[in-house]
């Protein structure tokens, strides 16, 4: 406006929007490793088991899908990895199974419950250590010279795992005198 009313602009209407109203964030029940017989030894698979409930639908959140994404902790320069395993359109669903984790490893874990409207989108965050993968046993064990206070063998020491391996310790419960024998590098 100016004082001189001859000298006022024509209007100019500009359409906003506001944010909306974000939803409640879902809260982490269960973020724990899975430790199931045989599945954590080498390079195989790590399990996180993921648990939640969903926030208040307080929001102006209309309800697309549950994705639970991960990263280590020492790559924050690296973008979240989504999990299929840990995506969901149906919003009962509270459960699933995070894999494809590296053993022995710190990471960040998010759930997100997105919305059509993705500024409306709630996460929460938190971090989870996997376990480490011990050694597998040697395999081949072969007897190259036998003595009664001596044994010499080779083996294939198979995968070490997350294991520093100081050595591997042989026992011959029917070797006379050579009860135990302990082998390094």
């Amino acid at each position: 406006e100016c004082h001189d009313p001859r000298l006022h602009s024509n209007w100019t209407e500009v359409e906003i929007r506001t944010h909306p109203i974000i939803t409640e964030a879902p809260n982490i029940t269960t973020l724990e490793p899975l430790y199931p017989p045989g599945r954590l030894r080498g390079d195989e698979v790590h399990i996180l088991d993921l648990g939640w409930t969903a926030g208040e639908d307080i929001g102006e959140c209309i309800f697309v899908a549950w994705t639970a994404y991960f990263r280590k902790v020492s790559e924050p320069h690296l973008p979240w990895n989504a999990s299929e395993a840990c995506t969901s359109e149906d919003r009962s669903t509270s459960r699933c199974s995070l894999d494809g984790l590296d053993s022995n490893t710190e990471y960040l874990v998010q759930l997100c419950e997105h919305c059509t409207d993705p500024l409306a989108d709630a996460c929460t965050t938190l971090p989870v250590a996997t376990y480490s993968s011990p050694a597998l046993q040697p395999t081949d064990v072969l007897v190259l010279y036998r003595e009664r206070n001596q044994v010499t063998y080779e083996f294939n020491p198979a995968t070490p795992g997350d294991c520093e391996t100081l050595g591997w310790h042989m026992d011959c419960p029917r070797c006379s005198g050579a009860l135990s024998t302990f082998s390094t590098f």
